[in-house]
């Protein structure tokens, strides 16, 4: 299981613009949910974007989908993945950290 603080705690240390929905954030009002999986609504702007890549690159993070995880910053693919391969969400593993897994949601309403 992530620890979920100690990962909010290194975004705002670093400045990353991010907003925590999903389960994650049904947690941290107090309902209890069980999930393993952090589900986050980023400011898409490059810098922001590199700062939040380069750091859960860092910690050992990949892509699930077969791309290098910092093509994500690329807004035209990104754009092609949600028109061509219906993306909602960039999901991320960590293959040392079981249960860890990080959904950027791209598609939102």
């Amino acid at each position: 299981m992530l620890d979920y603080l100690g990962i909010f705690r290194e975004f705002n240390k670093r400045k990353i613009r991010y907003i925590v929905v999903g389960g994650v954030a049904v947690n941290l009002w107090g309902i209890p949910r069980m999930t393993y999986d952090i589900d986050l609504l980023l400011d898409m702007d490059e810098k922001n974007l590199r700062r939040f890549l380069t750091l859960v690159k860092k910690w050992g993070f990949r892509a699930k989908a077969p791309v290098d995880i910092m093509e994500f910053i690329d807004k035209n693919k990104r754009e092609d993945w949600i028109r061509n391969k219906n993306m909602k969400a960039f999901s991320l593993f960590n293959p040392n950290w079981p249960l860890s897994e990080i959904d950027i949601v791209i598609n939102a309403p």
